[in-house]
């Protein structure tokens, strides 16, 4: 019986460990994610977390680089459903609050025209 269960602990702790890439977190697992979908798509695999992470922070200039934010929109073409509707959604909002506001918002503010700049873009590619 003690065979049995050292190939059960084994098995367990096989079970329990992660890729170091998938052991990292917040914005640098993310982005590195990404680039790996965008230019090593062969050894790329889908990790939920790394997606909601990217598109929670889409908009957020200090964390998306403009390059990134380009591999960003490619990667959420091929979107499907509720996150696309949700990105669509959260792109016409801020679009219209910017416009409703226009006169009241600080026209300096570069990351306000950023992001709008960006959702412009976001709704473009995912309402065609």
């Amino acid at each position: 019986m003690r065979d049995a269960d050292y190939i059960n602990d084994s098995l367990q702790k096989f079970k329990d460990e992660k890729p170091e890439e998938e052991k990292e977190e917040g914005p640098h697992a993310a982005i590195t994610y990404l680039v790996k979908w965008k230019k090593d798509r062969e050894n790329w695999k889908f990790q939920k977390v790394r997606q909601v992470w990217l598109l929670k922070n889409l908009y957020n200039v200090e964390l998306i680089t403009k390059k990134h934010f380009r591999y960003l929109l490619q990667y959420i073409d091929g979107l499907r459903g509720n996150w696309r509707q949700i990105l669509i959604d959260q792109a016409e909002s801020f679009i219209e609050e910017y416009n409703d506001d226009l006169n009241s918002l600080d026209s300096e503010d570069e990351t306000t025209e950023i992001k709008y700049k960006r959702c412009k873009k976001v709704r473009k590619k995912l309402k065609r």
